[in-house]
């Protein structure tokens, strides 16, 4: 399906949106890093995952991409495609070069997210190691532009067991941006220590704090670790 300028313009900054599949009397919804190509929009995912199941039950999803004043609403059906299964292979082969570019077009625009779960593979439990992940391919019948919703004013809220001087320094960090800064607790889970991390770079935002290499970190690790 080919989009309008606008469309592919936020398709093409935002990097997360929220995949909508029918669960019940209430949706299921998650975020997920995803590539917009060949008339599709591509996503991975562990075949144990919860929306695996609900959309081999009933493939209707819809998936929302913020882009701020105007966001992008597509709708479609959702196709997931094991590796494993003998049947799903033929039925890529036979979909010709496509179904290769897209999931290329997917894998070079996550690099990042692919580098931090490459560098936290062996801590990942068995239903989200490579060979149990599946893809997803939601085929978009529908494309629309719709106004985005502003976001409701932030509320604080004290979460437990954070040290003081952490709740100090990030008091007053302007909502969805990280700052120069951010807390995290060490990936050493002996430690179980808070430590000051440098906020990533926009072409890393999307990897996960704790594959951060070292110089990342901060040498001064807050004394008081939670409780």
């Amino acid at each position: 399906m080919k989009l309008t300028s606008e469309a592919g313009a936020i398709l093409g900054r935002a990097s997360i949106g929220m995949l909508a599949l029918r669960s019940g009397r209430l949706p299921l919804v998650n975020p997920a890093v995803y590539s917009y190509a060949q008339g599709s929009l591509w996503m991975t995912t562990s075949r144990y995952a919860a929306k695996t199941i609900i959309a081999r039950r009933d493939p209707r999803a819809a998936f929302l991409v913020d882009g701020g004043a105007r966001a992008v609403l597509l709708r479609g059906a959702l196709e997931v495609s094991d590796p494993l299964n003998v049947s799903n292979d033929v039925r890529a082969l036979l979909d010709g070069p496509a179904y290769f570019l897209g999931l290329a077009g997917y894998a070079l625009r996550n690099a990042p997210f692919f580098a931090g779960y490459a560098l936290d593979l062996m801590r990942l439990p068995r239903e989200w190691m490579p060979y149990n992940r599946v893809i997803l391919r939601l085929r978009v019948s529908d494309a629309d532009l719709v106004e985005g919703a502003p976001f409701p004013p932030a509320q604080a809220a004290r979460v437990p067991s954070v040290p003081a001087e952490v709740s100090r320094r990030l008091a007053g960090v302007a909502r969805g941006r990280a700052g120069s800064r951010v807390a995290c607790l060490s990936s050493d889970r002996r430690s179980g220590r808070w430590r000051e991390v440098r906020s990533p770079s926009r072409r890393q935002a999307g990897s996960r704090v704790r594959a951060r290499p070292a110089r990342w970190l901060w040498n001064r690790t807050i004394a008081s670790g939670p409780r």
